[in-house]
């Protein structure tokens, strides 16, 4: 692996939407400009166009630019003109079908792509392709939660049609991903060749903006909350070094976004993530993105594992209970818990250790009450009786320590927030109420 390694140059568009006229004429102005010229522009979003329908305009007050046609795409599909680099699409279905006929038979073949038009093809495999000595990871399509969570053969073909990937199609990429890469130390790479240089989607990631440093703007929140929690899952588990993705689909916010980058949990890059606004959009937003990326496998590792000073911990780590809630109690009541210094009651005045003890029985007894209704807490206090009587306590033998570490899920629940040191205490406290449940 050399540290001179030539970056493979790579345009990243948003949702074209049928502006290709538009999308050719600038990749071309930014192909023949000082910047190039570059190896290849892949498209995120919606493709094509007509479905204007579905978009009611931006939350800036534009509206949409989406054209209700596909026209502009057929010089480029009869020759007439000609796209000036290779280009890659992931958003094909339902408005490109007439240009995709060929799908059925290509995806039985097992193609990973499909020609529109001379230098247009289409991505239509999930899984992760070599583009120019680049490992990009792909997920065609849109997310539609209850296509996604049907599993029949009838939901699958009505997602098919209509361009909506499958959780098949995510099992697909997963296994793609790691089957995919080189072993260590073979001819195409070295440490670095699991890595993944680009992951490309439709949908934006769920939560992609949370432990941001940045300030965030109203619409990247409402783009992040309208995003894919199965398309985040896949951001974290693949671990990319870009995620670029287009407009989110069902939100009016249609942006640019570009995040600082983030640290992954196992590997030691860091991620990038893009979102790109639509082609030729009012607003202005930036549609257009440039990247220089040097394919990972040929990489030193010390290189892949700069760390930006600027990087922040995953958005899609498990964010802290929210303040007030019931398991951030928990784990202040815990922490103070560990913190108390217990070596300390032995010499403790008898005024202070009155006002703790009357504090502890009012804080158990709100443990008590979190238990829940009276009728979940009826109902283990059953199973309670239950176990003792089964037990001989009714002849005064006692619990025994093995059958106290035994007990039923729901009964060291009712034993731990009573928080009683003695359990067998507790059992007597509780035997005139158990008795009553009949």
């Amino acid at each position: 692996m050399a540290d001179d390694a030539k970056p493979v140059k790579v345009l990243i568009a948003g949702d074209v939407e049928g502006n290709f006229d538009d999308l050719f004429k600038r990749v071309g102005a930014v192909n023949d400009s000082q910047a190039g010229p570059f190896d290849l522009c892949v498209c995120v979003g919606r493709f094509f166009g007509g479905g204007v329908e579905d978009d009611a305009g931006s939350a800036d007050g534009g509206a949409s630019t989406a054209k209700p046609n596909n026209d502009e795409l057929r010089p480029y599909v009869d020759g007439t003109s000609a796209a000036p680099m290779p280009t890659y699409f992931v958003d094909a279905l339902p408005r490109g079908r007439e240009f995709v006929k060929g799908e059925t038979s290509a995806a039985q073949k097992g193609a990973d792509s499909i020609e529109v038009a001379p230098n247009v093809r289409w991505l239509c495999r999930p899984g992760v392709h070599d583009l120019h000595g680049l490992r990009v990871a792909v997920l065609p399509g849109k997310y539609n939660k209850m296509a996604f969570e049907d599993a029949s053969a009838m939901a699958a073909s009505a997602a098919a049609a209509e361009g909506e990937f499958t959780m098949d199609d995510v099992s697909k990429l997963r296994a793609s991903a790691f089957r995919d890469a080189a072993p260590p130390g073979g001819a195409n790479g070295g440490e670095n060749a699991d890595a993944i240089d680009l992951f490309l989607t439709t949908s934006w990631p769920k939560g992609v903006e949370l432990r941001s440093r940045d300030a965030t703007t109203p619409d990247v929140v409402a783009a992040s909350a309208a995003g894919s929690a199965v398309v985040a899952d896949l951001a974290r588990d693949l671990q990319p070094r870009y995620h670029a993705c287009g407009a989110a689909a069902g939100c009016p916010s249609k942006v640019f976004y570009a995040r600082e980058p983030y640290k992954n949990q196992r590997a030691m890059h860091v991620t990038r993530f893009l979102a790109l606004a639509p082609v030729r959009n009012d607003a202005k937003h930036k549609w257009l993105h440039a990247l220089g990326l040097v394919p990972a496998r040929v990489m030193p590792p010390s290189s892949l594992r700069v760390q930006p000073p600027d990087a922040t911990r995953s958005p899609y780590d498990a964010p802290p209970p929210p303040p007030g809630s019931m398991a951030a109690k928990g784990a202040a009541l815990a922490a103070q818990d560990a913190a108390f210094d217990h070596a300390s009651l032995r010499w403790e005045e008898p005024k202070a250790k009155r006002a703790r003890l009357a504090d502890d029985r009012t804080r158990r007894k709100a443990r008590f009450d979190s238990l829940g209704s009276a009728e979940a807490i009826r109902r283990k206090l059953q199973c309670l009786y239950m176990l003792l009587v089964r037990s001989g306590w009714e002849d005064g033998r006692g619990l025994s320590k093995p059958v106290r570490q035994g007990c039923d899920p729901l009964v060291s629940e009712v034993l731990a927030k009573r928080h009683v040191g003695d359990p067998c205490a507790t059992l007597i406290e509780l035997k005139p109420a158990v008795k009553g449940l009949g």
